[in-house]
């Protein structure tokens, strides 16, 4: 599968990498209203004092989590593992933060991979396999950009080097100066060109739609309605 063959270096790094010492953990009570499906998972702070690592990310998993973090060093690179320990497992997943003390770690210029079991459907049934994204640490923690990032957005339509779209462009209502979408492109790994966010605007300029990337290949919409009351005081958090 192309999943495997995209994670097999961390497979590698993974396997011969030696655990470090988690010496504490703290988890958040389950977020019921922060609606999952529009929040990252992201890295919210690290810090080291003394011989002691301390590292809160935030993570959308499991309504009935267990956690027992793990975490391995190597080359510069944390794999954090979060490994549940729960007998039961809800149809429903929550947004938690949680905090690890850990030692064994030099500094804090690593790059932080959640490691995590994913699977697939396929004729010959379930195929699993270890999944690796990285966390980084984001001013918003929803997947839509914040209305202050939107009024700082100052160059439209522009072409990279590879002549592919980059960054903000506009698509107007026919025959019109109203913008009907706002569109987000970033480059790949690739050098694509792939859509970071969209939004769809009605003829009186209010937000109407707007969508954002879950994954590398999936993203998610919510209503002009849904927004404005996910940014009504949360766009920094």
């Amino acid at each position: 599968m192309m999943k495997h063959t995209l994670y097999m270096f961390f497979v590698i790094i993974s396997a011969v990498s030696t655990a470090q010492e988690v010496v504490h953990t703290t988890v958040s009570d389950c977020d019921k209203k922060s609606y999952p499906e529009y929040i990252r998972n992201r890295l919210i702070e690290k810090e080291l004092k003394e011989d002691t690592l301390f590292l809160n990310v935030g993570l959308v998993l499991n309504c009935c989590l267990s956690p027992m973090p793990k975490l391995i060093y190597r080359d510069d690179t944390l794999f954090l593992e979060i490994i549940d320990s729960s007998d039961i497992r809800c149809a429903c997943v929550c947004c938690f933060e949680i905090q690890v003390k850990a030692i064994g770690i030099p500094d804090t210029n690593f790059t932080l991979i959640h490691q995590y079991e994913a699977s697939d459907i396929t004729n010959e049934g379930f195929i699993d396999w270890t999944e690796y994204k990285m966390l980084k640490k984001y001013k918003n923690k929803y997947i839509f950009p914040s209305p202050e990032e939107l009024d700082n957005i100052s160059e439209y339509d522009q072409i990279s080097s590879s002549g592919s779209k980059i960054g903000a462009w506009n698509i107007y209502y026919d025959n019109s100066e109203k913008v009907k979408y706002k569109v987000f492109y970033f480059i790949d790994v690739e050098g694509e060109s792939k859509i970071a966010w969209s939004i769809r605007y009605d003829e009186e300029g209010e937000i109407s739609e707007i969508c954002g990337r879950t994954g590398e290949n999936e993203s998610t919409c919510a209503e002009g309605i849904q927004y404005n009351k996910l940014m009504g005081g949360h766009e920094n958090q």
